[in-house]
């Protein structure tokens, strides 16, 4: 099965679980993107998963992608939405 490219929108709790379960079952963390403000989160990804493709950029993380999650808290989305809107 090829495993394309797949985009996150924040790098918190939420997409540390389901970016786990990916690579859990076989998913290349090479083919997982990260966009996340912070520093310190992207860092901390990065630690967990070496290969994983980190961006401070959502616009950077999703180019390649077939695919975005938005995993980011509800109070943030619409924010969040609004700013990928042209790239989507």
């Amino acid at each position: 099965m090829e495993h394309p490219d797949i985009a996150f929108i924040g790098g918190g709790n939420m997409a540390r679980s389901l970016i786990g379960g990916l690579i859990d079952t076989g998913w290349p963390a090479a083919r997982i993107h990260v966009a996340d403000p912070a520093e310190a989160q992207r860092a901390a990804l990065q630690a967990s998963w070496p290969q994983l493709r980190v961006h401070e950029s959502n616009a950077e993380a999703m180019a390649e992608c077939a695919a975005t999650v938005l995993a980011v808290k509800p109070q943030v989305m619409r924010t969040v939405a609004e700013g990928l809107a042209p790239a989507l």
